[in-house]
């Protein structure tokens, strides 16, 4: 067996392999006894720790994936010491992390697996599923304010790639695009002024972000 460590750690049912990538970043996983980097790879008999505690492969389990209608409120993350995360609010008797993330202040549907691989497939910018967003603003939508979310917004100095956008009320529109990232991931460097940044948003995330899911994948757990 030669895989790359982050696909090792998530196909022992560990976390995701993105969360692998944050916990090798961040230097809390050791490959044989030292610090590893990203790009390391796993060969069979190697020993892999994360936070101190060895990682072996689990027992085959038969998937799971929880469909959950998230409320605000609820952080998406899979660190039980945030109050009010995700994990701990569901309290599922397995080990599961979220497909992706709402922000905490966004309500709607997200799934959680005990699976890395799927959570990877479903992710992947390159797989182009699309994503849909339903959003309240507190000001009034006007064409330019359209144009301009359709461009892609700036968020901490990047711009999310252009998508489709359709007003649907006085304060209200629908986001859709294969370049929305539910983990909030972008494109390219912008320090321009949007006006959406002069309102207060309310999102919730459509049923579109259950593509690419088969209905027999698994078992499945509604909330």
């Amino acid at each position: 067996m030669d895989i790359s460590l982050n696909k090792y750690i998530s196909e022992t049912g560990y976390c995701s392999r993105r969360e692998a990538d944050r916990l090798i970043e961040a230097g809390r996983v050791l490959l044989n006894n030292e610090i590893a980097v990203t790009g390391n790879r796993y060969t069979e008999g190697d020993e892999v720790v994360v936070d101190g505690s060895i990682v072996k492969p689990a027992n085959k389990e038969k998937m799971v994936i929880l469909a959950f209608n998230k409320p605000i409120g609820i952080t998406t993350t899979t660190d039980e010491n945030i109050r009010g995360n995700i994990i701990s609010y569901l309290n599922y008797p397995k080990r599961i992390f979220p497909i992706g993330r709402l922000d905490k202040d966004s309500e709607g549907l997200i799934f959680l697996t005990n699976n890395g691989d799927i959570v990877n497939k479903i992710l992947r910018a390159g797989n182009q599923h699309e994503k849909e967003y339903q959003v309240r603003v507190d000001k009034n939508i006007d064409g330019t304010f359209l144009r301009n979310m359709s461009e892609g917004v700036r968020i901490d100095g990047v711009t999310t790639l252009p998508c489709r956008v359709k007003q649907t009320g006085k304060h209200s529109f629908n986001v859709r695009g294969a370049g929305l990232q539910s983990d909030g991931s972008t494109t390219h460097q912008d320090h321009g002024h949007h006006p959406w940044q002069d309102c207060h948003w309310e999102m919730a995330i459509s049923q579109r972000a259950r593509d690419g899911i088969p209905p027999d994948f698994g078992v499945w757990f509604s909330v």
